[in-house]
């Protein structure tokens, strides 16, 4: 489905402490994805977890758009 990192797009869901850090930085650039989304923790959505970082949670899916030939996103 997703055959390499800039075809997917981060749904990065925090808690307000993460969220206020994480709002100014270029992620996708970080990630090496073609977007990202931040979102408020909710323990109803289930991504992917670690078990030592708390209320934390990333979905990735195939990214909407077609790929730019001169950047490639």
């Amino acid at each position: 489905m997703i055959g390499s990192s800039l075809e997917a797009h981060a749904d990065i869901y925090l808690e307000n402490d993460y969220l206020n850090s994480f709002k100014n930085l270029e992620l996708d650039e970080i990630l090496i994805v073609s977007s990202f989304k931040l979102h408020t923790f909710n323990q109803n959505i289930k991504g992917f977890e670690l078990e030592d970082v708390k209320n934390v949670s990333v979905i990735i899916n195939k990214s909407e758009g077609k790929k730019c030939q001169r950047c490639w996103k």
